[in-house]
């Protein structure tokens, strides 16, 4: 809960990227067992805003993006892996957050 007050709280955009990404962490171990393209978002959420976090506090938003979306493809543990593969796809949506959750849903499945 508290992460959830820091990230009303707070005005830096990172700060508020990094708040969520804990709130997703926590709740991640709570993802319900029906296969909807909506659980990717709790499955892949904490690895997404912790992208987005690193991303708009660097000089650099968009290298940074690139490099820590292929670490954190490249580091998904291979359980992580096989719950996305059971899991309907997400269908590529607007917005920034979208998108990235939608390239960390479909590489893992290649």
């Amino acid at each position: 809960w508290g992460a959830q007050a820091a990230a009303r709280a707070v005005d830096d955009p990172a700060a508020k990227a990094a708040a969520r990404a804990a709130i997703a962490a926590a709740g991640a171990p709570y993802t319900h067992p029906i296969e909807t393209p909506h659980q990717i978002n709790h499955i892949l959420g904490p690895a997404a805003y912790a992208v987005q976090a690193l991303a708009l506090s660097a000089d650099d938003e968009a290298a940074t993006m690139e490099k820590e979306l292929h670490w954190a493809i490249a580091a998904a543990p291979e359980e992580i892996r096989r719950i996305v593969a059971k899991m309907p796809g997400r269908k590529p949506s607007k917005g920034a957050f979208h998108a990235l959750l939608y390239r960390l849903d479909v590489a893992p499945r290649r």
